[in-house]
């Protein structure tokens, strides 16, 4: 799906244009696409004399993106885009996938569209009421956004946000906002009020070590001496001044002879990419995807290996074609012990992180909290069918969310386990609607309380797990509750 998706994304700036309207609306690629397009930026400034001094620079962060993304919504609105614009990338509408857990391949794109198809919509309100000369230009990489407004006035600002917020109460935009700089992905943004432009140097993060590979590390020679040549091309792009371009080469001299490179290579790299064009840098297309002919025979690597090639035709006669190519792999190290570099295929023998101090679960003490007449205030928990007793190592109440929640009728015994990212205080009243109002679609449990003798003062709730890491990990857990339980009512659905 990720792969039918993903053609989408750069079709996004003519959708806003052709259907919306919006000419200013943006999504990035990379740096490099940003970069570029400050340059038009820079270009329009000038042929259309807009005074920079008017232009307030707004970066914004979508809180949590990925898991705060409906299923049920984001699975519409999906569906919707696609149905409307399957012409653009001859999109197979027979695919069926979107019963699938969303992986992180697919998260990219199907966040992009979704967020595209809720703040387009806030876009077109505020250009309705403002015009989009106010809206200079409107980006987005992902859930960060960055923002050309010209205006100074700050109840513009917090109009244009209140817009944004009011899409969808699950997408929270949050503002910095900056009349002489800001950063926005690893790029510093400065207004230049003097030449009338927007200026660009590094952005680095106040966390950041500089870990570079040191130059005895065990690695391939050619991998250790070109370390300072690609991270001088990064300096030469995103430098838009020669001040700041030398300012950061000496910073990356000092850094790499802290971790034992060699002086005079460094230099000699710096110098090399000192001299480069930075508009064809910038401007320099992708490789393209030709299709690879060689043939790799993977080898691991050691720093006392030869040259392969070499040994092989000059001490064995061997002549080695030059399609055939040796790739070297690392040895496992402790970094490869420790981390894992993907999700598993399943969350489902994986317990989430138990908290410090647990109290188990308990009432929140709200006393307009109508879930507390329910709760169950204990430790431990127990299935009705194997007597098991299980331990509850978080600290909980009506008010927790992303949990999984076991229902006892107390009159049969009969238990249900449910999951929820809302507060158990919102899924209980759902439930509890879906019982009154007969709702057989909610789950099993209003058919069941609605027959005989059954009654909703006959329910006991408790959440049993928390901290999950995504949503896939909380809706496994769901299934190894409703099996290690037995769960008799799940078991019917």
């Amino acid at each position: 799906l990720e792969r039918h998706l993903t053609p989408f994304i750069s079709h996004l700036h003519q959708i806003a244009i052709d259907e919306y309207q919006i000419d200013n609306y943006i999504v990035l690629k990379d740096t490099n696409h940003l970069l570029i397009e400050i340059e038009n930026i820079n270009k329009e400034l000038n042929d259309k004399n807009i005074n920079i001094k008017n232009v307030t620079l707004i970066t914004g962060d979508i809180t949590s993106l990925y898991t705060n993304i409906d299923q049920d919504d984001g699975i519409s609105t999906l569906t919707k885009f696609i149905s409307s614009y399957t012409h653009i990338t001859n999109f197979p509408l027979s695919l069926n996938a979107f019963g699938t857990a969303m992986g992180t391949a697919l998260a990219p794109p199907y966040a992009n569209i979704y967020v595209f198809c809720k703040e387009i919509i806030a876009l077109k309100q505020f250009i309705r009421k403002y015009s989009s000369r106010l809206l200079l230009r409107f980006f987005r990489f992902l859930e960060d956004i960055f923002i050309l407004l010209l205006s100074n006035d700050i109840l513009i600002i917090n109009e244009l946000q209140n817009l944004l917020n009011s899409t969808n109460p699950n997408l929270k935009y949050t503002f910095e906002t900056s009349k002489s700089n800001i950063h926005y992905l690893d790029v510093n943004i400065i207004i230049n009020s003097t030449l009338n432009r927007l200026e660009t140097s590094l952005y680095v993060k106040s966390s950041n070590t500089f870990q570079y590979l040191e130059f005895s590390s065990s690695h391939p020679r050619h991998i250790i001496n070109n370390i300072p040549l690609s991270l001088s091309n990064r300096i030469i792009r995103i430098c838009s001044s020669t001040t700041s371009k030398w300012y950061e080469f000496f910073n990356l001299f000092t850094r790499l002879l802290s971790r034992g490179h060699n002086a005079t290579n460094i230099l000699r790299k710096i110098l090399e990419m000192e001299y480069s064009d930075r508009h064809e840098l910038i401007h320099r297309p992708k490789k393209s995807n030709k299709k690879d002919t060689h043939k790799n025979v993977t080898i691991p690597f050691h720093s006392q290996l030869p040259n392969i090639r070499l040994l092989l035709q000059n001490e064995f006669s061997i002549n080695i074609p030059e399609n055939i190519r040796f790739i070297y792999k690392c040895d496992p190290n402790l970094s490869n012990l420790l981390i894992r570099s993907r999700y598993p295929h399943s969350f489902y023998d994986i317990v989430p992180e138990p908290d410090t101090n647990s109290l188990g679960s308990n009432r929140c003490q709200n006393p307009r909290c109508i879930t507390c007449k329910y709760i169950i205030e204990q430790d431990w928990f127990m299935s009705t069918v194997t007597n098991q007793i299980f331990i509850i190592p978080y600290s909980v109440n009506c008010g927790t969310s992303n949990l999984v929640y076991l229902i006892t009728y107390t009159l049969c015994h009969s238990q249900y386990v449910g999951t929820t990212s809302q507060t158990l205080r919102n899924r209980l009243n759902h439930h509890l609607t879906a019982i009154k109002k007969k709702n057989w679609h909610d789950t099993t449990g209003p058919e069941h309380f609605n027959s005989d003798q059954h009654s909703i003062e006959h329910i006991k709730i408790i959440i049993i797990e928390k901290n999950y890491i995504n949503e896939q990990h909380r809706l496994d857990r769901e299934q190894f509750w409703i099996k290690t339980l037995r769960a008799q009512l799940n078991a019917n659905t």
